[in-house]
């Protein structure tokens, strides 16, 4: 009996009728025994956290799939819109207007660019996989953090 008392215990489904000789001895377990009967575990709450559960994958599935898509989906349009002449004019009137600007002394020096082409066409057509990449990891870890905040609140009472 001391064995099936202590692994309930451990499970936290002490069944007090039971159990509550053996384990009134240790002082702590009637604090633990007072705060078990006021946070019962119903299945309600139980159907609750499934529910949220499978709600946070699928957010989580989503948040790793629509932007990436979408950004792929996006990504021909604004790639042949920067192939445009008047960009590119545009990139390197910005970068002369750097070049002047550097020359003059005064509190901010300001530095030339070192690419000879927009730096959202380089993105978009070099650094693609990465972004994506680093959209993955990134994005996956804030929302682990932020799916056990939601858990965490939720979930059963400890003792």
């Amino acid at each position: 009996m001391e064995r099936s008392c202590a692994s309930a215990l451990l499970r936290n489904r002490v069944n007090w009728g039971q159990c509550g000789p053996i384990l009134s001895a240790v002082p702590a377990l009637e604090r633990l025994q007072s705060m078990n009967a006021s946070f019962p575990s119903s299945p309600r709450r139980e159907m609750l956290r499934l529910r949220v559960g499978v709600a946070l994958i699928v957010g989580w599935v989503l948040l790793m799939v629509l932007p990436p898509l979408v950004l792929w989906n996006l990504r021909g349009n604004w790639l042949a819109k920067l192939e445009r002449p008047a960009v590119q004019q545009q990139w390197d009137q910005f970068r002369q207007d750097m070049q002047q600007q550097s020359d003059r002394s005064g509190p901010v020096q300001h530095k030339v660019p070192k690419s000879a082409e927009p730096p959202l066409r380089v993105w978009l057509r070099d650094y693609f996989g990465l972004a994506v990449a680093a959209w993955g990891v990134l994005g996956s870890t804030l929302y682990a953090f932020l799916a056990l905040a939601v858990m965490g609140v939720i979930g059963p009472a400890k003792q």
